[in-house]
Formats: structure tokens, sequence, C-alpha cells
């Protein structure tokens, strides 16, 4: 039913991160702003998107005590009756996604992410257009904390100028 007041589109866009010598990222954001080639049209949305929603699991043992007041607590002083240690997986995220439903798409990437993902070297949006659009134009942007020896953590932002880094897609 959708297919009739909208067209449905893939889009690859290969990425990658290249920290200079010494420096290591330790979070990494790429946005990708879509518009539509024609002004009278409306802006295309993301559909959907991957990778999508990454997690690594993570081990955490814990000390938890039951005192007299039929209670759970964490230790942190030595004064319970009932110890305890459990040992459970927490799962952080990897890679985030955000902006689905929106015109700007959005990768999170933390510590090595952007590094480990194996044959993972492109984003992919499903992109959802009015028909009869003409096409769209996509920039990105990315946004980056990187961690130097010397300097400690650095904040960078890398931005298209006007009419570079933007592509036009026509349908």
């Amino acid at each position: 039913m959708i297919c009739d007041k909208f067209d449905f589109w893939l889009v690859q866009s290969p990425f990658s991160f290249m920290p200079a010598h010494d420096n290591q990222f330790k979070w990494a954001r790429i946005v990708a702003k879509m518009e539509p080639l024609s002004e009278s049209m409306k802006n295309p949305i993301a559909y959907d998107a991957y990778p999508k929603n990454i997690y690594e699991e993570k081990k955490e043992k814990h000390r938890i005590s039951v005192g007299l007041r039929l209670k759970f607590a964490e230790i942190v002083e030595p004064k319970a009756e009932y110890v305890r240690e459990i040992e459970f997986t927490r799962l952080e995220p990897v890679i985030t996604t955000a902006g689905i439903g929106k015109s700007e798409p959005t990768w999170d990437f933390r510590d090595r992410a952007a590094f480990n993902l194996k044959d993972v070297n492109a984003l992919y949006i499903i992109m959802k257009t009015p028909i009869k659009s003409e096409g769209i134009k996509v920039s990105y942007f990315s946004y980056a904390q990187i961690h130097n020896k010397m300097l400690g953590i650095i904040p960078t932002t890398a931005k298209p100028l006007l009419g570079e880094e933007t592509y036009e897609i026509k349908f």
C-alpha cells in the first residue's frame, strides 16, 4: 500500500576512519543529511539503516548482600549478614543508530567499533521518497573525540563546504 505514495531506494555510502599516528578514536559520529533535488518535494526519509544498534557483551561481577531489612544492596562495607558474588553479562552499545523516520540518519561509533567491523565498510540507508522525486542531495558530516597521548582528548568536526562532499543522486 505504501508503494503507491512512495519510492524506496537503497543508498550505500563507503566510509573509513583514519586516525593520525599516536591518535585513537574514543567516539565518532557520521550524519547523512538528505534533501530533495527539487524545492517542491518533501525531504527524503530514512526508512531503515545499517549497521544499526550493535552491542558488545561485557562481563561484570558484583558483590551483593541481604541485610536484616531483607533488601538487596551492593557491598560498600563488610557489615553484611549474607554476601554473594554474582556474575552477569551487560550489553554495551558499540554502534548506535538514530534518525530513522527523519532526513538525517546518524551513526555513533564507540571505542574501536569503527575498526573491528568485519566486512562492513559502508553505511546503508533504505530511503523513502515521494513518487516522482527527481533525486536527492546527500551531505555527510562527522564529529569525533580523538585521544592523543600528549594533548588528551580532542573534539573534531568535519562539515563539507558549500558544494563539497555533497552528492547528487538522480532517479
